[in-house]
């Protein structure tokens, strides 16, 4: 199935093993680290986030995917209620397994997501997933017959990469 690890990391500062050979913020955590570009600030991983969702928003477009479904959800009940993530989300007040979700909704999950409040995977018509990995990994992937990679924004690569969280079924 044609997929794509999408991330702020340029694939021209990779090793030829696939590591990346700069050292930078893969977190939200990491906000107030100070790196050899600076110090990274909220600002930053804002801008960041926002193409990451963005992101999100263009691959869903280019493979005319309105919503997905919430699965293999994993979290504490009480963390779906808790501050840090009322703040991030308001609209989500029942999070389940197989929740279906479109808009505002598919940014949120994806902001938590990405800021490690939580962590499931996205599907979609036509095998679209969306997939989060560890140290700001996303994988998008899909089977519609000759889908074509969408314009990116600023700070977002693509490489050819199918998804290490596609389950068996999905293959």
């Amino acid at each position: 199935m044609p997929g794509f690890r999408l991330t702020k990391y340029n694939p021209s500062l990779r090793a030829e093993n696939g590591a990346y050979s700069r050292v930078e913020w893969t977190s939200i955590s990491d906000v107030g680290t100070a790196y050899a570009s600076g110090t990274f600030t909220h600002e930053e991983y804002l801008t960041v986030e926002a193409a990451y969702l963005e992101t999100i928003r263009g691959f869903m477009a280019a493979a005319n995917v309105e919503s997905l479904r919430v699965c293999s959800l994993e979290t504490d009940s009480d963390a779906l209620h808790s501050e840090a993530v009322r703040k991030v989300a308001p609209h989500i007040h029942s999070l389940r397994e197989g929740t279906i979700v479109s808009g505002i909704q598919v940014d949120e999950i994806a902001r938590l997501n990405l800021r490690e409040l939580l962590w499931c995977r996205l599907a979609g018509d036509h095998e679209f997933h969306v997939h989060f990995g560890y140290d700001y990994y996303m994988y998008i992937g899909t089977s519609l017959p000759g889908f074509m990679l969408p314009a990116l924004p600023p700070l977002m690569f693509a490489e050819p990469v199918e998804s290490p969280y596609l389950l068996e079924e999905e293959l």
